[in-house]
């Protein structure tokens, strides 16, 4: 019988997973929804994958995509999918939110991943589609966070809302631009390491403790250049905190 359980983490823009065993996480090739459908983009995906102990899935891409991919999951190994929602507490992490379930389940999921391994206080900061920070105590206590728009999505918003803003080309970062791109990309990004920074030293203030900066998400490796090479990268922490999850809430 199969031991491994199959884990899957929907995204706004994309579907990562991976098998998860007592070695670890074994990640597979992610699926850009743009560019192929789930039911296909999966099945070639799970070719020479046996049927699973049991199948998991995070998702904030709402429920017509949840749909599809069960039935994809169904299709393909002959058996359901458990999606896991936000509760109050879980593996040791006591989300802040007093309405559970409204808490996104990729940052619940994020923290719960972090809290296995960290004692001291963390700020997590994701950067994607959306750029969401929060907060984690050692005791597991979650202090809440807060949702931006990340750089990307903000300079998509003015390219696609103000007549007088074109795209030109390439932009680089810059202190002081003299030409729109570059005026573009760098005041978004001067904005997204600004919130970064400022509720850094408000939880720091708050916890009166060092707080680490923990940076995931597609953009992270960006946001962390931006904040000149502060903070640490931890990837793909929905798919660990999914792993924990699981491993706690074993199905028969």
């Amino acid at each position: 019988m199969n031991t491994k359980n199959l884990l899957l983490d929907l995204g706004n823009t994309r579907l990562k997973w991976a098998l998860a065993d007592a070695a670890g996480l074994h990640a597979g090739a992610p699926l850009t929804y743009a560019e192929e459908t789930l039911a296909a983009g999966l099945v070639r995906r799970w070719l020479d994958i046996e049927k699973p102990a049991h199948v998991w899935a995070a998702s904030v891409a709402g429920a017509a995509r949840e749909a599809d991919l069960a039935t994809a999951v169904r299709q393909r190994f002959d058996c359901a999918t458990s999606f896991v929602r936000c509760v109050a507490s879980a593996c040791g992490v006591h989300n802040a939110y007093p309405i559970a379930d409204r808490l996104g389940i990729d940052r619940f999921l994020g923290l719960i991943a972090l809290h296995q391994t960290e004692r001291a206080p963390v700020l997590l900061v994701s950067c994607g589609t959306a750029l969401t920070l929060d907060l984690l105590a050692s005791d597991g206590r979650h202090h809440g966070g807060l949702i931006a728009p990340s750089p990307a999505l903000m300079q998509h918003a003015l390219y696609g809302n103000t007549a007088q803003l074109k795209a030109g080309g390439d932009a680089h970062w810059v202190a002081l631009a003299d030409n729109t791109d570059d005026a573009v990309f760098s005041g978004t990004w001067f904005a997204a390491v600004a919130l970064v920074e400022r509720v850094l030293a408000q939880a720091t203030n708050q916890l009166d403790a060092p707080v680490e900066l923990v940076l995931s998400g597609g953009a992270a490796n960006e946001l962390q250049a931006a904040l000149g090479g502060l903070g640490r990268i931890e990837p793909e922490l929905v798919l660990r905190g999914l792993s924990v999850y699981a491993a706690e809430h074993p199905r028969r």
